[in-house]
């Protein structure tokens, strides 16, 4: 039988969120095998005890309509912004290195504002990540003539020689979990297959089988003529370049901004450059705060039943 406090640690998490979740959501997302006739008890009985509420078949642990109607609204936003990111991401595509977009953050969710932004999930070719990178940064500069830089917010890269992804977390688990892939030449599958062993240790009822998968696509001409030359050139070296150039700009911001620069740098290397947030650092912020609302709701389950009970 599922334990409540499997249930109560998934909705707790996406709390964080104020996103109430639906039954087969909250399955997808259990750190527990089981099955969906166990789910349904549990959630019942939890539902009895005032300890989670169902409203509109959403599930959350306030009793609040307007995180339905909240909910209701960014998933009928998120239509249009994903039709809209998919040709985005088709787009970026074409730059040189390009191996793999993945649409990411809440449009991941089907989830959207009506000024929410388009995040990227980008895989480069191996050892090339930074050329990519400055190709695809110098164009977003040009966005920001024409207001369209939250249209292109392209926060993580990671390389095909790189695509173990740190650090192992439930936030990193739901993020990899939720992705969409938009645009795919390699290194898809082969992140999932790198990374899906840990991943199940969080999400164990999700399976790489659900990943929708992108047509693949072929090189672009233009992206091939720009990499032959690139390479010709000396493509490693290049690329090496252009980290530690982009380090030695992003410590000095960091240093005139008092921020640990020793942390920030975390997010960078050859082969990677995710979001830190710095100074918020969401994902260890989510994180944290998970705790704090887990414990809270088992508190409340305690009060509520007899020690006995195994939560």
């Amino acid at each position: 039988m599922v334990t409540y406090n499997a249930i109560l640690r998934v909705l707790s998490y996406f709390h964080f969120f104020r996103y109430p979740l639906t039954k087969e959501e909250i399955w997808k997302y259990l750190p527990f095998l089981c099955s969906r006739a166990d789910l349904e008890r549990s959630l019942s009985e939890l539902e009895d005890l005032d300890i989670i509420y169902n409203i509109e078949g959403f599930y959350s642990l306030a009793n609040n309509t307007e995180l339905v109607a909240r909910r209701n609204a960014g998933n009928k936003y998120a239509i249009p912004k994903l039709a809209k990111a998919y040709k985005i991401a088709g787009f970026l595509g074409k730059f040189p290195f390009v191996e793999c977009i993945c649409i990411s953050g809440s449009l991941s969710k089907d989830f959207s504002t009506p000024k929410g932004d388009l995040d990227f999930f980008i895989i480069t070719s191996a050892n090339r990540l930074w050329i990519a990178r400055t190709f695809m940064h110098a164009f977003k500069k040009l966005t920001f003539l024409v207001g369209a830089q939250h249209s292109f917010c392209m926060n993580y890269y990671v390389s095909c020689e790189h695509l173990d992804i740190n650090p192992k977390n439930v936030f990193t688990a739901i993020e990899l979990a939720t992705l969409k892939p938009a645009f795919i030449r390699n290194g898809a599958e082969e992140m999932y297959e790198t990374n899906k062993d840990w991943m199940q240790i969080f999400l164990p009822n999700w399976s790489l089988n659900e990943k929708p998968v992108s047509p693949r696509h072929n090189k672009w001409l233009p992206s091939r003529a720009t990499e032959f030359v690139i390479d010709k050139l000396g493509g490693n070296s290049i690329n090496a370049f252009l980290f530690e150039m982009t380090k030695r700009k992003w410590i000095k911001k960091w240093q005139r901004k008092n921020y640990d620069v020793d942390a920030c740098l975390k997010c960078m290397a050859p082969h990677f450059n995710t979001p830190l947030n710095y100074p918020t650092n969401l994902p260890e912020k989510v994180v944290d705060t998970h705790a704090v609302i887990l414990n809270e709701a088992l508190t409340k389950l305690k009060e509520k039943i007899p020690a006995a009970v195994k939560v």
